[in-house]
């Protein structure tokens, strides 16, 4: 009755579960939007932690997780890397796996924030974001390169491009 995750080869055999930690066992929000590292040996996803948010307590973080060749957890943290943050969720890996960027809400709002995963890490927000009181109104997909972000705003239907390094976006 509860999610989790599963690493397999390509063919489907060798299937074993990572033993991530489980906190708040809410069903299903413990294993969401599972990513690899470019370097293949940690495993970013987001999950429902309590929260001291402006929301109702609960709310999602990011959570890395070291993943050795036989699917073992060699080490796994939750991040939090805005503590106001209702919600930080969304993860990708930029190119050469030393930050990542995800979605953030905070109070209606929506924005794309990238930060190192290491403990203490502070996030840095892009300069795009959406107030629609609303979870999950933008997308972010990454350049192949991991020089700019395309962002998509649902609530208007606009497109934005951003830059990684200055944070800076165009429509």
């Amino acid at each position: 009755g509860n999610w989790a995750l599963f690493l397999a080869k390509a063919d489907g055999t060798g299937v074993v579960q990572v033993p991530v930690t489980r906190e708040l066992m809410e069903t299903p929000y413990e294993v969401l939007a599972p990513t690899w590292s470019p370097t293949g040996d940690r495993i970013a996803f987001h999950r429902l932690t309590a929260t001291p948010g402006n929301g109702n307590g609960n709310g999602f973080r990011i959570h890395v997780a070291e993943i050795d060749a036989v699917g073992g957890v060699n080490a796994q943290r939750t991040f939090v890397f805005d503590g106001t943050s209702d919600e930080e969720m969304d993860v990708q890996w930029l190119p050469e796996g030393k930050q990542i960027v995800f979605t953030r809400h905070d109070q209606g709002t929506d924005y794309v924030s990238i930060a190192d995963p290491i403990a203490g890490a502070r996030s840095r927000d892009v300069d795009v974001s959406t107030t629609t009181g609303d979870v999950g109104m933008l997308r972010v997909t990454l350049a192949p390169d991991g020089k700019t972000l395309l962002v998509h705003l649902w609530a208007d239907n606009s497109d934005w491009l951003v830059d990684v390094e200055t944070g800076s976006a165009r429509q």
